[in-house]
This record gives C-alpha cells, sequence and structure tokens, in this order.
C-alpha cells in the first residue's frame, strides 16, 4: 500500500512533467530564448526529485532508501545548476560565478555517483529512521544520516540560493510585480530548504517540505515566462501598428518631423527612461542587455530596439559614452593609472578600454592626460 506522504509528490512530479514538457516544446520553437530550456530542465529535476521522494517515503528497506537519498542529492543538485541559469537569463550574474556555481554542483553529482556507500555517503550502519504522528497521521521516514558529501552539498546548495536569492531582490526593486513574485518563491523554496535540513537532522519533527517549495517556484517562473511571451507579442503588434501608420504617412504625402522619441509610445518611453537612469547611477559595473530589459519586461531585440530609437545609439555606445566621460574627467583631475581607471570606469581591460577612448575622442588616454595638464 502506497504511504499517504507519497501521494502529494507523485502529484506534483506529474504537474512539473506536464510543464516541462511544454517549455521544451516552446523552446524548440523559440531558441533564441535559453530561459525557456533552462526552466523546462529545471521543471524536469523538480519532477526527478518528487518521483525519488516519494519512492523513499514508501520504502520500509534501509538498502532501497540509501538509493533513493542518492538520487535525491543528484536531482537537487541539476536543479541548482538549471535555477541558476534561468535566473541568469533574467538577471545579470557574472558568468564567472554561474560556472563556478554549475562546476561546483556538477562535481557533487559526480561525487555522488561514484563514490560507494560509506561514511562519507550514506550508510545502512547509520540509518536515521523518523517516526511520529501529524494530524493523527503516522508518518515514517526510512533514511540514513547524510555523510561528509553530502552535508558539503547542503551548505553549498545553501550558499547558491542564498545568492541567486539576492540577486533576484535586487532586480526584483526595479521590476514589475511578476519579479517580486519570483523573489518570494525563491524565499519560500529556501526556507522549506532550511526546515528539511533541520528535520533531516533530528532537530524536531515534521514533514519535509521541499518539494511543496519547488511548486511555488514552478508557479511563479511558469507565470513569468508567460508574462514575458505575452508581453512580447503585445509589443510586436504595437510596432507593426506603428510601421504601418508610418508607411500609410509616406504615402499620402505626410511628414514625420514629431522627433525620434514620439515614434514609442508613452508607456515604453517611460520604460526606456527608467533604464537610463538605472544606466546612469551603475554605468561603472558591468551591465547586460538581458538584464536591462528583464528590468522592464522587455524581449531583449525589441529592448535594443526601442533604446536605440529612443537615444539614437545603442546601448553599448550609451554606455561606452557615459565611462569615457568620467574616464576623461578622471584623467585631468587625479594621478591615477591608467588601468585603475580604466577598470573604475567599468572597462573589464585596458585594451578595450583604449579602443573605446580612441574610438570617441580620437586620441589615446594617455595623449589626452598629456595634452590636459599641458593647457
Amino acid at each position: 500500500m502506497m504511504s499517504i506522504t507519497a501521494i502529494p509528490p507523485l502529484l506534483m512530479a506529474a504537474i512539473a512533467v506536464y510543464v516541462a514538457i511544454s517549455y521544451f516544446l516552446l523552446y524548440y520553437r523559440r531558441r533564441n530564448e535559453p530561459e525557456y530550456f533552462w526552466f523546462a530542465l529545471m521543471c524536469g529535476t523538480i519532477a526527478l526529485y518528487d518521483i525519488f521522494s516519494a519512492f523513499l517515503y514508501g520504502t520500509d528497506s534501509p538498502l532501497k532508501a540509501i538509493f533513493f537519498q542518492r538520487l535525491q542529492f543528484i536531482s537537487l543538485a541539476m536543479f541548482i545548476i538549471a535555477l541558476t541559469w534561468f535566473i541568469a537569463t533574467l538577471t545579470h550574474i557574472s558568468e564567472y560565478i554561474i560556472y563556478a556555481i554549475s562546476i561546483c554542483m556538477l562535481l557533487f553529482v559526480i561525487a555522488g555517483m561514484i563514490l560507494p556507500d560509506g561514511s562519507l555517503t550514506l550508510s545502512a550502519e547509520n540509518l536515521n529512521i523518523k517516526q511520529f504522528s501529524l494530524f493523527g497521521t503516522a508518518i515514517t521516514y526510512n533514511e540514513a544520516d547524510p555523510g561528509i558529501l553530502y552535508v558539503a552539498q547542503y551548505f553549498a546548495m545553501l550558499a547558491g540560493g542564498i545568492f541567486l536569492l539576492y540577486k533576484t531582490f535586487l532586480w526584483s526593486r526595479f521590476g514589475d510585480i511578476h519579479l517580486k513574485m519570483l523573489f518570494l518563491s525563491l524565499l519560500i523554496f529556501l526556507l522549506t530548504s532550511i526546515n528539511d535540513v533541520l528535520v533531516g537532522k533530528g532537530i524536531y519533527q515534521f514533514l519535509y517540505l521541499v518539494e511543496y517549495g519547488y511548486f511555488f517556484v514552478i508557479l511563479s517562473m511558469a507565470y513569468i515566462l508567460q508574462y514575458r511571451f505575452v508581453t512580447l507579442h503585445r509589443e510586436i503588434e504595437k510596432l507593426s501598428f506603428m510601421m504601418n501608420r508610418k508607411l500609410q504617412e509616406k504615402r499620402s504625402g505626410k511628414s514625420s518631423n514629431s522627433g525620434t522619441q514620439k515614434i514609442l509610445s508613452a508607456s515604453n518611453s517611460e520604460k526606456i527612461q527608467k533604464v537610463i537612469e538605472y544606466i546612469h547611477a551603475s554605468y561603472c559595473f558591468d551591465i547586460s542587455r538581458e538584464g536591462l530589459a528583464s528590468m522592464i519586461d522587455m524581449h531583449p531585440d525589441t529592448f535594443s530596439r526601442f533604446f536605440k530609437t529612443y537615444t539614437g545609439k545603442t546601448l553599448p555606445d550609451y554606455i561606452n559614452h557615459l565611462r569615457i566621460s568620467h574616464a576623461k574627467e578622471l584623467l585631468s583631475t587625479t594621478d591615477e593609472s591608467i588601468v585603475s581607471i580604466a577598470f573604475q570606469c567599468g572597462f573589464e581591460s585596458l585594451s578595450t578600454f583604449n579602443r573605446a577612448f580612441h574610438k570617441i575622442h580620437n586620441t589615446t588616454p594617455t595623449a589626452c592626460r598629456k595634452q590636459n595638464r599641458i593647457s
């Protein structure tokens, strides 16, 4: 007879599988939007974790329990990888950090697959069977205490989860309500993960909740992708309408001297202005097109078109002009090295700084500094 605690994870696994298949198919048709792939992969790992949890809760064999626990840890690590890459498509995260988290989790996956049962992983000699009653229902968890490897994975996942939560919080301040929903769902997921660690260590008796926390993540992220998809199509419809109107004006001989900013709707102009204000406050830091687009709920390609229409410059040119203007001021007013100024102004290397400076001022930073001091 199936354990009552195994039923909810199986139901949620079925939902996660359905969502994963739906978004894999959507990604197949929209290959230029990787967020669909990572969300589908994330749902797939959630489904696997729920299935392994259901089998774990229903087994009365210590050896089988250890086997399904191992699979749980593997699916958890894969989930963190998919979650990291998914959030990176919505917010700005350094590639170095993305790869560091991914490699760390992959190492835990590999170690969990090749290391034998024992003190480093899980051992039938170190069982921690939990039995308690909740609302009159007998609950039993047959499992072993995690070894050093899985304790380390717990802490690594916790650290990664807190970092992702922090990045989501930063961007939720500039985004609409759906980004705040994502932050809230990740917070719930983190709290359920902490609950599971405490229950697993026997600090108190309660249900494992992380599989339920997953469900909030699925709901919020599915909503975000649907919202972005609908918003993108609305923007395309507006753009198509404006292009048709301009074409009709040309055909009828009407002039179009209203200025570039008036081509955009009032709402889109307001969004671009919001991005410009953010850029002026943060141009010395790493800024990505995708991160800025997510702030105002636009597709990155649409955002780039609207930004150039509004400002008359591409996003990289606009940011570089701000950075070079700041750099020129530092060259004139300080004795700091050119390398230090380049990094302070947001450039990743001296060569990139020199090229950008020469492109704008048709001279080198060194020559500019000497000329200003002579004058």
